[in-house]
């Protein structure tokens, strides 16, 4: 489904209905769902356009027809830089298997007769080519295809339509202003539920002042190693940063964020697992809630499945309670 700007993306390969929040990304690949298009090379291949209906619930998926010795249709000149991940959403018969390659890499998928979003990551090498191929042992002659995407990044994000050119989705945050009255101003608790979907560091939240977001806030982010960190500022000042030994999975976690002077805490999945007992004073105040602020780090994929403010400091029960 293709939404318009302002509108939230909501995700359900969990089960559950999730707001999606991605970085910036291109897809660098051109003409990224015409494999008909000349500026894709076949090599004893035809492509047969139009064939049948694709992810996005239109008959717009073509059909690859591999023929001879080693078969491939090929997008060359593509502006790849180290840390870059294809995907493509292929279909055929099911048990079948076929490549597909970038920089010299290639993986061997294997198909079901339902459309599939395949992925490979080649963090090493700077390549200007990917394919999809019959090659090391591939047994699929006929197959079904749709949404080829390259971009730079540890991760497939979702799907960038291209024609003549690169196309760059622009990074999603969300925030909400002049909400003074909803937060706590000089204690709060901020519950936040979710998962993100790589490995690259990640702004989870902030609260701050919409007029100067360095002057006081308190926010929580992912470290690249995947360890959490909060930071509580006063009066430009940080006066609370603490990282937690606990190194979060690609699954679902439960954060509870507490913040007041001198006795700061942060739980994780119904353990405290962070505290700070130092005093402090907010002298701006409050009105902003933001997801995805990219104040301290670069942003990753994240998945928002549920977040809540409250003014008062919670307690260690209801904190634990909460997160569980």
């Amino acid at each position: 489904e293709v939404v318009g700007l302002n509108v939230p993306r909501i995700e359900y390969s969990s089960g559950l209905g999730s707001i999606l929040i991605e970085p910036q990304r291109t897809n660098l690949v051109t003409y990224s769902n015409t494999f008909s298009d000349t500026s894709w090379a076949k090599a004893s291949a035809v492509v047969t356009a139009n064939t049948t209906t694709s992810p996005d619930g239109t008959v717009n998926a073509s059909t690859i027809t591999f023929s001879g010795g080693v078969a491939s249709i090929t997008k060359n000149s593509v502006s790849l830089s180290t840390n870059s991940t294809i995907s493509v959403y292929l279909k055929g018969v099911a048990g079948e298997t076929v490549g597909i390659s970038v920089g010299g890499v290639n993986l061997l998928v294997t198909l079901t007769n339902s459309f599939q979003r395949f992925t490979l990551n080649n963090p090493n090498t700077t390549t200007t080519i990917v394919n999809v191929n019959n090659s090391n042992g591939a047994t699929a002659t006929v197959l079904q295809i749709y949404g080829f995407q390259a971009e730079v990044g540890s991760n497939a994000s979702s799907y960038i339509p291209t024609v003549a050119a690169a196309v760059t989705r622009n990074a999603d945050v969300i925030s909400k202003t002049g909400i003074s009255s909803l937060i706590g101003q000089q204690e709060g608790t901020i519950f936040f539920e979710g998962s993100t979907t790589n490995n690259e560091a990640a702004d989870l939240f902030a609260i701050y002042n919409n007029n100067s977001t360095s002057s006081s806030s308190v926010s929580a982010l992912i470290n690249a190693n995947k360890s959490l960190r909060i930071f509580i500022r006063s009066q430009a000042v940080t006066i609370v940063a603490g990282t937690s030994p606990i190194q979060l999975s690609n699954k679902n976690f439960k954060i509870a964020l507490v913040y007041k002077t001198g006795q700061s805490k942060l739980f994780y999945n119904g353990t405290l697992i962070l505290q700070s007992n130092v005093t402090f004073n907010f002298t701006t105040s409050l009105d902003t809630f933001q997801i995805q602020r990219a104040l301290f780090s670069p942003p990753a994929s994240i998945e928002d499945k549920n977040t809540i403010i409250y003014t008062t400091a919670l307690t260690d029960a209801q904190c634990i309670s909460l997160t569980t």
